[in-house]
């Protein structure tokens, strides 16, 4: 899996290590929610499911970078899985 990050801002030690653990949360959601759903490799690794954090905001969204069909799988089941959550 890859995140891109996003954002303008400079940030503290503090601060980052903050949006790193936000991250760290992410991923676990992530493969949670991939495992519980049974979707399927995209490849050996998932990194070519690939996020966008926004750093500055909080949010995750599905990056268009994400192999289709995992892209609009994730998009379909936003409903389910909300992105933009961060905790």
């Amino acid at each position: 899996m890859k995140i891109n990050w996003n954002s303008t801002s400079s940030f503290s030690d503090e601060v980052l290590s903050t949006k790193l653990k936000m991250e760290y949360e992410f991923r676990k959601r992530v493969m949670k929610f991939i495992i519980e759903n049974n979707i399927p490799e995209c490849c050996e690794d998932y990194s070519c499911v690939v996020f966008d954090f926004f750093v500055d905001e909080n949010c995750f969204k599905i990056s268009k970078e994400t192999h289709e069909p995992l892209y609009s799988n994730f998009i379909a089941l936003n409903k389910t899985f909300k992105l933009d959550e961060t905790g």
